[in-house]
């Protein structure tokens, strides 16, 4: 099974990887190690990391949690961009540097809440925007995907927690059909059944979001829209229906890759649009 602690995965067509996307790049954070770096040395832990929008932001809200969850969603999208940046050499890196400083990465919100990043290179003072970056958070831990926007026409990830959910889940997000599949994978499976269920959920659950933000749509499409047909391995299939294939065709996509795999207790899948 696959680890977080000190990990990053590239996503990259032709390496032998779990989750293989073009050129695209991804991180992880742990909420644990980010708290204990505040308990440390405080409040301004992260000076060095955010730039002034992000602290002006960060600074607005008023939930632990939340600021939490923004502060950590941040730290793993700009190890990604980073990551993806010195992967492909680009010109924001100064000379005898390997990466380029946090802070001259910013990644602020959209009006549908997509995240959107700005990379600061000399030839633009507020930084260019040449990249798709998702995040996503959950309990413990923070994911972020990158991929370069002359590649595709968006990504999204989702990271999910495998735990116990409130089965009226099922009435609100899955179809007929998948409940029907989800009840097919656990029978007869000598006692384990709940926790498969628990995996498979999560599984589906991913899957419908991280489709839902390589569309740039946060949650406004009903889940229903977005059917699991089959999760073969690592690769899912899934079919687009009303608002979510409205959604598609106006994006003119001509192929939507999905992939999910299990790390530790959780489940992460990403979606890719072409």
């Amino acid at each position: 099974m696959r680890s977080f602690k000190n990990t990053y995965y590239d996503i990259k067509q032709g390496h032998n990887h779990t989750l293989k996307f073009l050129n695209s790049s991804i991180a992880f954070i742990d909420a644990i190690s980010v708290q204990k770096r505040l308990d440390n040395k405080g409040e301004h832990a992260y000076d060095d990391f955010l730039t002034e929008w992000e602290h002006s932001y960060i600074h607005d809200l008023k939930i632990p949690k939340r600021k939490m969850d923004f502060l950590c969603g941040r730290l793993a999208g700009k190890r990604a961009v980073r990551r993806h940046l010195v992967k492909n050499s680009h010109s924001s890196m100064n000379a005898g540097t390997d990466h380029p400083p946090f802070k001259d990465i910013e990644i602020r919100k959209t009006v549908t809440g997509r995240p959107v990043v700005f990379v600061k290179d000399g030839s633009s003072k507020n930084g260019t925007s040449d990249y798709y970056v998702s995040i996503s958070h959950t309990e413990g831990v923070a994911a972020s995907l990158v991929s370069n926007k002359m590649d595709c026409k968006g990504i999204g990830i989702d990271i999910e927690k495998i735990e116990e959910r409130d089965k009226s889940l099922f009435n609100v997000a899955f179809t007929d059909l998948e409940i029907e599949k989800l009840k097919h994978r656990i029978f007869n499976q000598n006692g384990k059944s709940n926790r498969l269920l628990d995996e498979e959920i999560a599984r589906y659950w991913s899957i419908k979001e991280a489709v839902m933000k390589s569309m740039g749509v946060g949650v406004n499409i009903d889940l229903k829209n977005i059917e699991v047909k089959n999760t073969d391995g690592y690769s899912a299939v899934v079919n687009l229906k009303n608002d979510a294939h409205d959604r598609y065709i106006l994006l003119k996509g001509t192929d939507l890759k999905v992939e999910s795999t299990k790390i530790e207790n959780f489940m992460i899948s990403i979606a890719c649009l072409y």
